[in-house]
């Protein structure tokens, strides 16, 4: 399965790290949106538990947060969309899991919550803020 592009990330079973970074280095303390899209499985009744930690210098775990991948109203067929603002910390290692069974994620963007990212994918689809486009087709 794949939102956009021409690929995604797949897992059977057990947790995926989906990113690791310090998020102060790049961005100081101005606000960050970081999302993505999760693939809604009709195999399974229970959606994968995306969790994002926060870890200190020495790799301790300094705080954990459960982000809801029930009650999302950004929806595109069988995916929706996973939204977390956030304002770095210096010394913080922002890690995102994602635990559960068929696990198939798309799209990660981390930027500034107020900029406005464009992305052109390889199929020539366009994501504005980690939402598709909608382009007409010819006739």
């Amino acid at each position: 399965h794949v939102f956009s592009g021409s690929g995604s990330l797949y897992q059977r079973r057990g947790s995926l790290e989906l990113f690791k970074d310090r998020l102060y280095e790049r961005f100081s303390n101005s606000p960050v949106e970081l999302s993505f899209w999760l693939h809604v499985d009709h195999r399974i009744h229970n959606m994968p538990r995306p969790e994002l930690r926060q870890l200190d210098e020495k790799g301790e775990l300094v705080h954990r947060e459960k982000l809801n991948a029930r009650e999302v109203h950004n929806a595109d067929g069988m995916w929706i969309r996973i939204a977390k603002e956030l304002v770095p910390e210096p010394g913080i290692n922002y890690q995102l899991n994602i635990s559960g069974k068929y696990v198939t994620v798309d799209d990660l963007l981390v930027k500034p919550r107020d900029a406005r990212v464009m992305i052109r994918q390889h199929n020539q689809e366009l994501m504005l803020d980690n939402y598709r486009v909608p382009v007409a087709s010819k006739r």
